[in-house]
């Protein structure tokens, strides 16, 4: 008589694991990239609604429009230096507490 070998099934899958892992953390990654870059937007759109964050993101503005007007007329007159010591002085100005124009 002829005893049946026991072999377990094996099941194998058909792709590569390695391959399978890869992928499925690629997709989390983009799915976890595109929800933070969404959140991030959505966070500054609502921080730009508030009249003190608005303010102060209009300060800053004008603030670099005059520094980069100073810097582009020092550049013209062919003094990079002076250009560079123009321009870092508005900044160094609201350092020190500068009262700015709307305030007054």
């Amino acid at each position: 008589m002829h005893v049946a070998q026991y072999r377990p099934v094996r099941i194998l899958p058909k792709a590569d694991v390695r391959v399978i892992i890869i992928a499925v953390l690629a997709v989390i990654s983009a799915i976890q990239y595109y929800s933070r870059k969404s959140n991030y937007k959505k966070g500054c759109d609502r921080a730009k609604q508030l009249p003190a964050v608005r303010r102060r993101y209009e300060e800053l503005l004008v603030d670099q429009l005059l520094k980069d007007e100073v810097v582009k007329d020092a550049a013209e007159a062919g003094t990079l230096a002076a250009s560079m010591t123009a321009a870092a002085a508005p900044v160094r100005a609201g350092a020190k507490g500068a009262v700015s124009k709307k305030s007054k």
